[in-house]
């Protein structure tokens, strides 16, 4: 007996969907774009805050190196206060100078020279220093003035800075740098002082 196996129904196979018969969207590149997007917009903002952090840190930095500097100078300036009354007491005495005007002097304008150096050359910005002790240096460089000369004479050096001279220079010039500025207040305080003494 011949057995016709293609009438034979197999039920107990299960159904197989082969790969041809499925459809397969097409990839939605418009979804991947905006992912793509709002990542390297996270990644942009990331590196603005670095930067922004970055700047804050250096600008407080810059903020807290000026602030030692100032504390610095007004430091100096207090070693010398005692000094800065003697020389004032005897700048209108006429004849030598005393042993202790000589001592005095000679530490004022060394502080004097070292804060007008970073003045000068921008370590201690200009504005600061101009509205600390622009009217100090006018007044003290008018009182020590004969007294620098003096001391330029005794080195072998020039008087003048034009012509070569080399001590106490970068006070001279922040002196005479604010002069015009200073030029009337400091006559009426000189001329006050005057008067006083005298």
């Amino acid at each position: 007996m011949e057995i016709e196996t293609d009438a034979v129904e197999q039920d107990w196979l299960p159904n197989i969907d082969w790969p041809s018969n499925y459809i397969l969207d097409p990839f939605d590149w418009s979804a991947f774009s905006a992912v793509v997007a709002l990542i390297g917009l996270g990644f942009n903002l990331l590196l603005l805050a670095t930067v922004y952090f970055g700047f804050r840190s250096v600008r407080d930095g810059q903020a807290a190196h000026v602030s030692n500097i100032l504390i610095w100078a007004a430091a100096q300036m207090d070693l010398v206060k005692s000094d800065i009354i003697i020389i004032q007491r005897s700048s209108f005495e006429v004849g030598e100078w005393s042993d202790e005007y000589r001592a005095a002097a000679a530490r004022v304008s060394a502080v004097y020279q070292r804060l007008g150096y970073m003045a000068y050359h921008g370590l201690i910005k200009p504005v600061h220093f101009k509205r600390m002790w622009g009217l100090s240096f006018v007044i003290l460089w008018r009182d020590l003035e004969p007294w620098v000369k003096d001391m330029r004479k005794n080195n072998g050096e020039p008087e003048e800075i034009n012509a070569g001279a080399f001590s106490r220079v970068d006070f001279e010039r922040m002196a005479k740098k604010y002069d015009k500025d200073y030029r009337e207040m400091a006559d009426r305080m000189i001329n006050l002082r005057r008067a006083r003494i005298t």
